[in-house]
């Protein structure tokens, strides 16, 4: 029988993550936890002194994970939006689970008032850029004539959330990001006002 995986807080929260994700906030208690990995309810509380501790160390994971290379620099601000696409689509890629907490209720519900309104924040965030990316191009004439910025970011996050709300089946089906990419090329032409070639 092979070793046990040491126990870290990395590991503890990685499992948590996957585990409230997965089976919702009833199953998401110290005792299960703890069966996930292989060890008594007192061991986790050595490295954590509460299940609140431990979902605030997954806010914060999804965070790091989320907002990793942001906000991205280029001169374009299409360019810019782009940029934030691709990354958000490698993560909904290799994390579905963090895609899975964003567009269920379980992480707010066992978050708390305070993380729960943090957890909204990345959401804000997200949203705020990809709006004043597009309000800065239609500014600079890089926006197709005529084009609501506001509609606009309508679309690019809803594409987002659409791939991601497709999870692991986009994730199964599109190894190497086809489709994402295909996604991309249409909006760009979009925002662009250039013709699907």
């Amino acid at each position: 029988m092979g070793r046990p995986a040491r126990l870290t807080n990395d590991r503890i929260v990685r499992v948590a993550l996957r585990l409230l994700a997965r089976k919702g906030i009833r199953e998401f208690t110290a005792q299960n936890l703890a069966d996930e990995l292989g060890i008594t309810p007192g061991a986790l509380f050595r490295h954590f002194a509460s299940m609140k501790g431990i979902v605030d160390a997954i806010i914060r994971r999804m965070e790091a994970v989320l907002f990793e290379r942001f906000p991205p620099g280029d001169a374009d601000p299409i360019r810019n939006l782009e940029s934030f696409f691709r990354q958000r689509v490698a993560v909904i890629r290799a994390h579905p689970d963090i895609s899975r907490l964003l567009q269920s209720q379980h992480l707010g519900r066992a978050a708390g008032a305070g993380m729960a309104r943090r957890l909204s924040g990345f959401k804000r965030r997200s949203q705020k850029f990809v709006r004043e990316c597009l309000a800065r191009a239609a500014r600079e004439g890089r926006l197709a004539h005529g084009l609501d910025p506001e509609a606009a970011a309508v679309i690019v996050l809803g594409a987002i959330h659409a791939l991601s709300h497709a999870g692991t089946r986009v994730v199964k089906e599109d190894r190497r990001g086809v489709l994402a990419e295909r996604v991309w090329r249409v909006i760009e032409n979009f925002l662009r006002g250039r013709q699907a070639r």
